[in-house]
């Protein structure tokens, strides 16, 4: 029962990954943060560590891109303001 519990959630976290990466590229900030949290949450069945910094990523990402927009014909690459 654990293992099918395990792969249902691994299904869930892939279709939501998607869905936020989408979200993501096409600009919908307050989106591509539910949906990182949302992926937090399922991965929290299994491996939260190995989850916890990409989408913790992801929603800061979108949290500065929400306050300051990227350039028009953004094409999804974040250029990173320090190391």
């Amino acid at each position: 029962m654990k293992r099918r519990r395990r792969e249902e959630a691994f299904v869930r976290l892939s279709s939501l990954h998607g869905d936020m990466l989408r979200a993501y590229r096409a600009g919908q900030w307050e989106k591509t943060e539910a949906l990182a949290q949302g992926c937090l949450d399922v991965a929290a069945t299994f491996r939260p560590e190995k989850f916890n910094s990409l989408y913790a990523m992801y929603r800061e990402r979108a949290r500065q891109y929400r306050q300051t927009p990227p350039a028009p014909g953004w094409d999804g690459v974040h250029d990173a303001a320090s190391k």
